[in-house]
């Protein structure tokens, strides 16, 4: 009999050399983590028992840098082991494995900028520097006119593309901001058609990441670009109707949010005529913004 249990007890541990341990009440993709481990340190007693209690003579052995041992240099292997929750949570800021250091340097190097754009940037900080802003037709000569040396023609042209098709600009347009000269004085608005292209160009740039969200903000501008245009929401669909579908359905959507917010204006301005109370008092009754109500008396 003692020699049946000798020889189970001899077959557990041989077994329990190999194994993993799965336990069940952590999720598979939390069950197991690259474990890393400074020179000296030793193991948690959980991660150097097997299930049975046995322990596993991988364990015994001096784990080296990088948290391999001996047996896995030869081919860089990682070192699996159980760990619990807390530890799964915190191995972004404790494991770093090799794929993880090689994520920088595989990354692509930034785009060289233009020496006009960062020319331009020194001579107008206000229009090329931080916040960009519609520029004034007719900048190109302005430029040339005043930096004919500094600024040759065909590079400006180059890096003016360039600043024009960024995305910080198209924003800028998209916006609904007027047009500014070099010295950062607005002259003149951007044409609604300007305005249009600009949110539709965005809405393609930014539909790949997050259609659904991308769609609602063009929705939003393109409502404000229909109430800034001066124009009637019939004759903002005549001159601005596309065949692409998407486009259609959301100038619809932008053209309906107008008219709910005329028929709101027009009810509130009603509504304040009728009340003989003062602006802020009207204001305070219906939880208005001080600045709305001060629309209504127009």
């Amino acid at each position: 009999m003692r020699s049946k249990l000798a020889r189970l007890t001899a077959r557990i541990r041989a077994a329990c050399h190999h194994c993993h341990y799965i336990d069940p009440v952590i999720p598979a993709r939390k069950r197991f983590a690259c474990v890393t481990r400074p020179p000296g340190t030793r193991q948690t007693r959980r991660s150097n028992m097997s299930p049975c209690g046995a322990r596993s003579q991988e364990n015994r052995e001096p784990m080296q840098h990088g948290g391999h041992s001996p047996a896995d240099e030869g081919t860089n292997r990682n070192v699996l082991a159980p760990v619990d929750q807390e530890q799964t949570m915190n191995q972004d800021t404790t494991v770093t494995s090799p794929a993880s250091r090689a994520q920088p340097a595989s990354r692509k190097a930034p785009r060289p900028v233009h020496p006009l754009l960062q020319k331009l940037f020194e001579l107008y900080p206000g229009m090329f520097g931080a916040r960009f802003l519609p520029l004034k037709v007719g900048v190109f000569e302005d430029l040339v006119a005043a930096h004919a040396e500094a600024l040759p023609a065909a590079e400006l042209k180059v890096a003016l593309g360039l600043h024009t098709r960024s995305t910080r600009y198209i924003e800028a347009v998209a916006s609904g901001l007027a047009r500014h000269d070099l010295q950062g004085k607005p002259v003149e608005p951007v044409a609604p058609e300007h305005v249009h292209h600009a949110i539709l160009e965005l809405y393609k740039r930014r539909s790949g990441k997050a259609p659904e969200q991308a769609r609602q903000r063009a929705v939003a501008q393109l409502a404000a670009a229909i109430e800034a245009s001066g124009l009637s929401r019939e004759a903002y669909r005549e001159r601005f109707t596309s065949p692409d579908d998407k486009v259609h359905s959301m100038l619809e959507d932008a053209l309906s949010m107008v008219a709910q917010r005329s028929a709101r204006r027009e009810a509130l301005q009603n509504a304040f005529k009728a009340s003989g109370k003062t602006v802020a008092e009207f204001a305070d009754m219906y939880g208005l913004d001080p600045m709305e109500a001060k629309r209504l008396q127009a």
